[in-house]
């Protein structure tokens, strides 16, 4: 029993030092000043058909990410895409914080009701044992 208890422990701990990076496009980021016109630039029509389109506050600027892709080859493919109308646009490491989120094409309640649902399955299933889990680490379980 105490073993188990300190593997679960130990898998709780280390799974995020461990987890995957994901990827994202990054097409444009602007001061706070230009609001307006990043949100014009997020809901072009380039854009329609896209998953997890969102313009996301980090620190004092906007920035326009696209996509959640597992792999940097993944991201290539939709960048060729979104270079045709913006040049600029790049892949690069990133996450996706829900609270960061000022705007997305799925509405920002969604997107952080995906986020607390998967969190409740991943929960259960480290509960019941059969768990591969990776809450984030200052996740709190209260019932």
């Amino acid at each position: 029993m105490i073993k188990k208890l300190i593997l679960s422990l130990s898998i709780m701990l280390l799974t995020p030092l461990v987890t995957q990076a994901k990827y994202c496009i990054q097409v444009s980021s602007v001061n706070k000043i230009d609001e307006r016109f990043i949100l014009k630039k997020a809901k072009s029509k380039i854009f329609e058909n896209k998953a997890n389109v969102r313009v996301e506050k980090i620190g004092r600027y906007l920035t326009l990410r696209v996509g959640n892709f597992n792999k940097r080859s993944e991201a290539f493919l939709t960048l060729k895409e979104i270079q045709s109308t913006f040049p600029d646009a790049f892949v690069r490491k990133c996450s996706i914080d829900g609270k960061d989120i000022i705007y997305s094409n799925n509405t920002k309640e969604n997107y952080i009701d995906q986020q607390t649902t998967e969190i409740t399955k991943k929960k259960k299933n480290f509960l019941q044992g059969t768990h591969s889990i990776d809450l984030p680490p200052n996740y709190i379980y209260q019932e």
